[in-house]
């Protein structure tokens, strides 16, 4: 499904994962102050480290833009709050405006179908807006981050949040090696380790705790 972007970026890492480029690269996707977020993506020891990407600056409003560029073999974008979307559009026209790696890609892996992940993230990035107020967003925010194993490392800052002393109940679900995933609530922060499709699992699990 074209609009499920999310799930395609979660796809890709996975048909790169070989048991030495997730040791050493990965993707990083964190929140910045302006309020927004910065997504970097390693294209080392991938077909894509030869290509070239012209570096695009689009800025509509204060509030609405995003510029992305490849700096040292690293795509990297940045974006307001709700430009994400454009960002990880552009990282997808890159790697599948050449035929041979969108040829390639899609016989490495299967993709996985799940109509709810970019359900739940778009849940999270309103839910981080709402926590914007022009002092919150300087000092907390949301980290994702690919693992080795390989999965994903997951931070999200409650403090000074509704859910700051909030009771969260430890959870630990391990349904086989690829699929497990690992939430707790630590110094104030809402913190999750997960397989590498488990994303939807701990954001499910995070939008059920904070609407509960």
């Amino acid at each position: 499904m074209i609009d499920e972007d999310f799930l395609w970026l979660v796809n890709w890492f996975d048909s790169e994962c070989d048991e030495s480029w997730e040791r050493l690269f990965g993707i990083k996707i964190q929140t910045i102050d302006n309020p927004g977020w910065a997504i970097t993506i390693c294209i080392n020891e991938t077909e894509l480290k030869n290509n070239s990407l012209e570096n695009v600056y689009v800025e509509r409003s204060e509030n609405d833009w995003y510029s992305i560029k490849i700096e040292k073999l690293f795509f990297k974008g940045y974006c307001g709050v709700f430009n994400f979307k454009e960002v990880l559009r552009s990282f997808r026209n890159f790697v599948e405006d050449e035929k041979s790696l969108m040829i390639n890609f899609k016989s490495k892996t299967n993709l996985i179908s799940n109509d709810t992940l970019d359900d739940y993230w778009l849940w999270l990035i309103n839910w981080y807006d709402s926590q914007c107020n022009g002092d919150w967003e300087h000092c907390y925010g949301i980290g994702i981050e690919s693992l080795s194993n390989p999965g994903w490392s997951i931070s999200i800052g409650i403090q000074e949040t509704d859910l700051e002393d909030k009771i969260f109940d430890k959870i630990n679900i391990e349904r086989s090696e690829k699929d497990w995933f690992l939430c707790e609530v630590k110094n104030k922060m809402f913190q999750a380790h997960c397989g590498t499709f488990n994303l939807k699992d701990v954001f499910q699990t995070f939008k059920n705790w904070a609407e509960s």
